[in-house]
């Protein structure tokens, strides 16, 4: 009598997942021990050191979109490495000189904020550069265990003692591009990025549906910088990502990634609605969910736009700096046009007034981001590339996956196997597809041999033959949305 199969717990069916791609949770941590948060208590963590280092990242941004096509891709320069690293570590230098000597703040928080600023805006485009190589299972789950590690990063830092606090410190950004280092060398040279990349016209639909976002939580986000927790290490950052990261591990490519705006579209309105009206207990709530929702939207933004570098070959360098210099500008206006509505005298409270305000953006917002039916929609973008060889092979590349799903419901496959095989018709190796798949070698050549009594071949030639036997009549040039869900 065959044993029933055994269910794995759910801890069982959480992934391993590879260190090296979570180094992104260093420079988060680095970003609010150094300069969001209050851990420090100098004047180089006031409003005036922020807005300078902000304001040199938006710089460094749009220097990086206005010549992204001459600096693409950054991440194979290794001078770029260098000068990230360089930067930071005089940022981090002045940030505990202030620290140690509170009468030198004010003469320190030009170097610091600028350096820090410099520094930040390079990292951070290199690592978009890096997950940009990455399908959008794999982002989802590396992002959003960095969010979570990010978090904990600095819960555990906030208890130490400042000489091991000040080491840590300077740990931080040199752990990070060490970590971006080793995970751009596990990339094969097919994966990584390289020059031409596809043209693109400008992304407005996703620039104005993060504008709206942005400013909303401008509006709001004194309450987080005020609160007991900063905006990388909040309860509410923490739970969105772990809520991502255990629904896709557990889930993979069946979780709907929708369910991530679904979250936030209703935390926001919580936020600045239900609290003020039922009574604000002490703003640790409204904090909570206005970061919560924050998150979601950035974990599902950074989905979309690396699966568009992914799929269609844009420069990741050119896409992030775009959002992220649209993301902080409006962001940035949010801020200062808090004041000015929370001075309106109209005859009603005008917390309230600020309160509709922002729940009225997260809603145009929301509108905006419901036009598109799933993460791999085109999001106002038209792709005008004159590289043909790169056109052709991303249209390739959506035919054969149409074709795998195909014979999958021909022949009844199950999920793994139509995963396995579409994997197999990109030419990947089994230790490229148990990487991607989160499985053993082992089980990928059990999965193949299945494939192969199922559909009646005997080797990978065949096989190929069978799947790239496209009917032009009914594949199409665009993926099914459901191979990402």
């Amino acid at each position: 009598m065959a044993k029933p199969p055994v269910k794995k717990s759910i801890f069982a069916r959480v992934p391993r997942l590879p260190l090296a791609f979570l180094g992104i949770a260093l420079y988060r941590a680095w970003i609010e021990l150094a300069f969001v948060g209050s851990y420090l208590g100098t004047s180089l963590q006031a409003e005036t050191s922020r807005n300078l280092f902000d304001g040199t990242m938006v710089v460094v941004f749009l220097l990086g979109a206005i010549f992204a096509k001459q600096l693409s891709p950054l991440i194979r320069k290794r001078t770029a490495h260098w000068m990230a690293l360089s930067f930071l570590l005089v940022s981090t230098t002045c940030v505990v000189i202030g620290a140690i000597h509170p009468d030198m703040t004010n003469a320190l928080m030009w170097p610091a904020a600028i350096c820090g600023g410099i520094g930040v805006a390079v990292i951070v485009i290199l690592w978009s550069e890096l997950y940009g190589c990455l399908g959008p299972v794999r982002v989802a789950l590396y992002y959003s265990a960095s969010i979570v590690a990010a978090a904990l990063i600095v819960y555990t830092m906030k208890g130490f003692l400042f000489p091991w606090f000040a080491t840590f410190l300077f740990m931080l950004p040199i752990g990070s591009l060490v970590s971006l280092s080793l995970a751009f060398d596990s990339l094969s040279e097919k994966e990584r990025p390289s020059a031409p990349f596809a043209e693109a016209t400008f992304p407005w639909k996703l620039a104005i549906w993060m504008a709206a976002y942005s400013f909303a939580y401008g509006l709001a986000q004194s309450q987080l910088t005020t609160s007991t927790f900063g905006p990388h290490s909040s309860p509410g950052v923490l739970a969105i990502g772990a809520f991502v990261f255990f629904g896709v591990a557990l889930r993979k490519r069946k979780f709907d990634f929708s369910a991530i705006f679904h979250v936030a579209l209703p935390l926001a309105v919580a936020a600045f609605l239900f609290v003020p009206v039922v009574g604000d207990f002490n703003q640790t709530f409204t904090a909570l969910c206005i970061a919560a929702a924050y998150t979601a939207c950035s974990i599902l933004l950074m989905i979309i736009l690396t699966n568009m570098c992914y799929r269609q070959g844009i420069s990741a360098l050119w896409l992030f700096c775009i959002e992220r210099s649209v993301r902080m500008i409006f962001n940035a206006l949010g801020r200062e046009a808090r004041d000015p509505i929370l001075e309106l005298s109209i005859g009603i409270d005008s917390s309230y007034i600020l309160s509709i305000v922002v729940v009225i953006l997260v809603i145009v917002s929301s509108i905006i981001l419901l036009t598109e039916r799933s993460i791999t929609a085109q999001w106002g973008i038209g792709i005008k590339t004159s590289d043909a060889k790169r056109a052709e092979e991303i249209v390739r590349e959506d035919l054969l996956k149409n074709r795998s799903r195909e014979i999958a419901l021909n022949y009844r496959l199950s999920l793994r196997e139509e995963e396995i095989l579409t994997l197999l018709a990109q030419r990947k190796r089994n230790t490229a597809i148990a990487s991607e798949l989160f499985i053993s070698e082992q089980t990928v050549k059990t999965h193949i041999r299945n494939l192969y009594k199922k559909l009646d071949v005997h080797s990978r030639d065949e096989l190929f033959d069978l799947v790239e036997n496209i009917d032009a009549k009914r594949a199409t040039a665009s993926s099914i949305d459901e191979d990402y869900r």
